[in-house]
């Protein structure tokens, strides 16, 4: 079994637009991605984490708006990212909503609606393990931030979102480095 060590080892290895193009998907912003970069060689998956965080959290509002401009509106049809590996990852993270009841996924819509119109950004939250009806809770107690509040929790959930999403990359270069797919 491949170790996170030789997932670093990849990752490290990789020519500068591979690894751009592995990190995007777990943050959409370019600065971001150009701050992570910046970082390598990673000596170990703790390195990665630490790099992302200090980055994320290094950022300007227009770059964490940049990042939040990717992401599907919770249980939304419409998928706004270009990648499809980001693509399939927002489905996998919200796959809750799709089971969820018509009445849970119609209030989601409209509460999407009414944030977007508040915010001008979509409402984000680390679904992974979130019910249909934790989310709706979540946005209802949101909805009453104002945006510059709103702006800091949606960076907070977007950290925790690229936390997982690089574990997922991690995962993933594992797999190819045993030629296995996942």
């Amino acid at each position: 079994m491949a170790t996170t060590s030789h997932a670093i080892a990849a990752l490290n290895a990789l020519p500068e637009a591979s690894f751009r193009s592995t990190i995007h998907p777990c943050c959409s912003s370019t600065a971001f991605v150009d701050a992570v970069a910046r970082e390598r060689p990673f000596t170990d998956e703790a390195h990665l984490f630490r790099a992302s965080a200090s980055a994320w959290n290094g950022l300007p509002r227009s770059a964490w708006l940049e990042a939040f401009a990717a992401h599907p509106r919770i249980g939304g049809l419409e998928r706004r990212a270009a990648q499809a590996k980001f693509a399939l990852w927002s489905s996998r993270e919200q796959a809750a909503v799709t089971d969820a009841a018509q009445d849970v996924r119609a209030e989601l819509a409209e509460l999407n609606e009414s944030y977007f119109a508040k915010h001008a950004f979509v409402f984000l939250i680390c679904a992974t393990g979130k019910s249909a009806e934790e989310m709706r809770d979540q946005i209802k107690v949101r909805l009453c931030n104002d945006t510059d509040r709103e702006v800091a929790v949606a960076a907070a959930e977007q950290e925790k979102i690229t936390q997982l999403r690089l574990q997922k990359v991690l995962a993933d270069l594992c797999g190819e480095r045993e030629g296995t797919q996942r």
